[in-house]
């Protein structure tokens, strides 16, 4: 669940305070929630090219003129000890934000900025923190088509997740069009995890193509075309990509994430109180025989052979058991000779399904989300 906030209310000075009861509010939902926090204040009558939001300079942020409130704000995330993702000063490859990397020479400010606020929060011990850079996605025209994603990206220490925000408005594009370019140029230079932070589809659209490409990019374009994206949050903060008022497009959303890839709202690996992506090479390396009790014992390791989960279970209805019963107890060496087969078929069906399940399940007890 994400949460756009500034740095600053009416002024320069206003310098607001990190959202702590939005955040525990959205926690307590067993949901991770993102902030996109970025280094603004409201000033209509100077900003109005940027929607009213006047920015820091970049060079200042990078010399230490905000350090004060950089700190305090990253003393306050880490006392409220919930990890969060943190997306600061996303779609600066557009003209439409003031931290924008139009200009060859704002480039290096911006990536100077960026690393000296990660610091800060380094050096304060806010390691609940998950650092998202988000570039918007590269069209062939316009503001972005001449600004290499590569240009201002942080680097590899700096950044946890790559996030890319698009959507489908003006022309009818499928989610391929929209995304493919860039998220080449991004796995040319980082292997991060990928999200999509920003998705919507255009309400001008009609009913039924809104909810096709919905079914196309849910179904079928992310599980079979793009596994390298982890996650993937729908915006519904503006009317023309709000799905709230359009049941057949809400529909076809929920029928298009309700077979098994996706993980839900739930779900996360939390290692260190940083946010990884559940992982496909996640599986299960023991399966041991089913115990007297009436269940099954699973461990899971990463793909580093660390255990992240000690011990799953499933219950489930013995067929040996049963046939144990039904025969009784007068031929035993029949008894044991069935035993041993129904195990021996049976571990493999509790293997599919336990890898079914424990690839999309939570290696974290307190949950967490990836989806939303």
């Amino acid at each position: 669940m994400n949460k756009f906030s500034r740095w600053s209310g009416d002024s320069a000075a206003d310098f607001l305070d990190f959202p702590r009861s939005w955040v525990e509010s959205v926690d307590a939902q067993g949901v991770i929630p993102m902030l996109t926090w970025n280094p603004t204040y409201i000033d209509k009558e100077s900003c109005a090219r940027y929607r009213s939001l006047c920015g820091y300079d970049l060079k200042k942020i990078a010399e230490g003129s905000y350090d004060d409130y950089i700190k305090k704000f990253a003393g306050e995330v880490k006392a409220a000890g919930i990890p969060i993702f943190l997306r600061t000063m996303h779609e600066a490859n557009g003209d439409w934000y003031p931290w924008n990397v139009q200009k060859g020479s704002s480039r290096s400010s911006y990536i100077a900025a960026w690393r000296h606020i990660h610091d800060i929060f380094r050096e304060t011990g806010a390691n609940n923190v998950t650092w998202v850079w988000c570039p918007n996605v590269k069209r062939t025209s316009g503001a972005t088509a001449n600004v290499p994603l590569s240009s201002f990206y942080p680097g590899d220490d700096y950044v946890d997740w790559i996030g890319l925000d698009g959507y489908n408005r003006g022309t009818n594009m499928s989610f391929s069009a929209i995304f493919e370019t860039s998220l080449k140029q991004v796995s040319s230079f980082s292997k991060k995890p990928i999200m999509i932070a920003e998705l919507g589809t255009a309400s001008f659209r009609s009913s039924t193509t809104r909810s096709n490409f919905l079914t196309k990019t849910y179904a079928i374009d992310l599980p079979k075309k793009f596994p390298q994206i982890r996650a993937i949050l729908y915006f519904m903060n503006t009317k023309d990509v709000d799905l709230s008022r359009d049941v057949k497009s809400s529909k076809a959303l929920a029928q298009a994430v309700s077979g098994g890839y996706y993980a839900g709202p739930h779900l996360a690996n939390i290692v260190d109180a940083k946010i990884e992506p559940l992982r496909h090479e996640d599986a299960i390396s023991v399966l041991t025989p089913p115990h007297p009790e009436g269940v099954v014992r699973v461990t899971v390791t990463n793909s580093s052979g660390e255990a992240v989960v000690a011990s799953q279970t499933f219950t489930y209805r013995d067929p040996a058991a049963e046939i144990a019963r039904l025969v009784g107890t007068s031929a035993l060496a029949a008894v044991g000779f069935l035993i041993l087969l129904a195990v021996a078929s049976f571990i493999p069906m509790v293997r599919r399904r336990a890898e079914k399940i424990m690839e999309w399940t939570s290696v974290n007890p307190r949950g967490g989300t990836l989806c939303d």
